[in-house]
C-alpha cells in the first residue's frame, strides 16, 4: 500500500509552482508568448498533479476501509472484555491474525512509516506463532504478542519495550499468560485462523480506540481536501482558454496557494498522527496534543 507522505509533498510542490506561474498562464489567454511557454511547461506537471491527487484519494479510501475494519475488530475485543454486550454465539466474522496485521499495516501507512517488518507480518506471522499461544495483538507496529513474552513482527524481528504503550500492554498480557483467552494456533487448520481474543487488557483496547478515532478524523479531513479541490484541478486542465484572461491571474494564484496550504496542513496532520500513534498521552515522548488541531479536524 502506498503511503500518503510522498503524494502530499508532491502535491504541495506542484501547487506552489502553479501559484507562481498563474499570472503567465492567465496572460496566455491573450496570446502572450511567455504565457504560452509557461502553459506548455506546466501542462505535463498538472497532469502529474491530477495523477497524484487520484493516488492520494485511492490511498485515503484504502486507509478509511482499513480503519473501519480495525474498529470492527476492536469492537469484538471490547465485547470479549465485557466492555460491550453482544450475542457471541455467531463467530463467523471473527478476524484472523492476518486480518489484524494487514489492518495495522494500513494504519501505519497513514503515518507514512511502513517498514519491512510491517509488510512481512502477513506472511511471516503464521510460521512465527505456530507453536505458541496467542494472548494479545498490538496495533503499533503491526505486531503479535506471543506467549513467551516476546513481541514478533516477523520471523526474526522483535519489538522492544517502550515503542508504545499498547505494545507494552500486549507484552505484559503475554507474559502473564491469560490462558482462558488464548487459542493454540497449531491446532487450527487453515491460514484463516480465528482468534478467540484480540486484546487482553482494558488499556490496550482503549488505546486502540483512541488511535482509531484520531486516524478517522485525519482521514476524513484529507478526503474532504481532495473532494473539494478536484473540480478546480479539472478546470485547470481544460487548458488556457478556461483560465479567463489576465483579470483572473490573482484568483488563480490564490487557488494554487490554497491547494499548497491544504497539502501542507494535511502533511502536518499525517506527521502528527505518526507521533500520536507511537505514544499515548502522558508518555514522556508524547509531544502532540490533538486539541491543537481542532480548526483542521472537522
Amino acid at each position: 500500500m502506498p503511503t500518503l507522505i510522498e503524494p502530499l509533498i508532491d502535491v504541495r510542490t506542484y501547487a506552489t509552482r502553479f501559484a507562481a506561474l498563474a499570472p503567465d498562464l492567465a496572460a496566455h489567454a491573450e496570446g502572450d508568448g511567455a504565457g504560452a511557454r509557461a502553459w506548455w511547461e506546466l501542462s505535463a506537471e498538472l497532469e502529474e498533479l491530477r495523477r497524484l491527487a487520484g493516488t492520494a484519494r485511492e490511498t485515503i479510501g484504502d486507509c478509511v476501509a482499513a480503519i473501519r475494519r480495525l474498529a470492527t475488530i476492536n469492537r469484538r475485543a471490547r465485547i470479549r472484555l465485557g466492555l460491550e454486550v453482544e450475542d457471541l454465539r455467531d463467530d463467523r466474522h471473527a478476524p484472523s491474525v492476518i486480518d489484524y496485521a494487514v489492518v495495522s499495516s494500513a494504519v501505519a501507512a497513514v503515518a507514512g512509516r511502513l517498514s519491512d517488518a510491517n509488510l512481512t507480518i502477513a506472511t511471516a506471522a503464521p510460521a512465527a506463532i505456530r507453536q505458541r499461544r496467542i494472548v494479545g495483538v498490538s496495533l503499533c507496529p503491526a505486531s503479535v504478542a506471543v506467549g513467551d513474552g516476546r513481541l514478533l513482527v516477523s520471523e526474526n524481528v522483535e519489538i522492544t519495550r517502550g515503542v508504545c504503550s499498547a505494545c507494552d500492554a500486549a507484552m505484559d498480557d503475554a507474559r502473564h499468560g491469560v490462558e482462558d483467552q488464548a487459542v493454540t494456533v497449531a491446532d487450527l487448520p487453515s491460514e484463516g485462523r480465528e482468534l478467540s481474543m484480540l486484546a487482553t487488557s482494558r488499556g490496550h483496547v482503549e488505546a486502540i480506540d483512541r488511535q482509531v478515532a484520531f486516524a478517522s478524523r485525519v482521514l476524513r479531513t484529507l478526503d474532504e481536501l481532495w473532494t473539494g479541490e478536484e473540480r478546480q484541478l479539472l478546470r485547470w486542465l481544460e487548458g488556457p482558454q478556461a483560465l479567463g484572461g489576465p483579470e483572473r491571474a490573482a484568483e488563480l494564484q490564490r487557488d494554487g496557494i490554497h491547494w499548497a496550504c491544504h497539502a501542507s496542513d494535511a502533511l502536518m496532520l499525517v506527521e502528527a498522527y505518526g507521533r500520536t500513534a507511537r505514544h499515548e498521552p502522558g508518555d514522556p515522548d508524547h509531544r502532540f496534543d490533538e486539541r491543537d488541531w481542532t480548526g483542521l479536524l472537522h
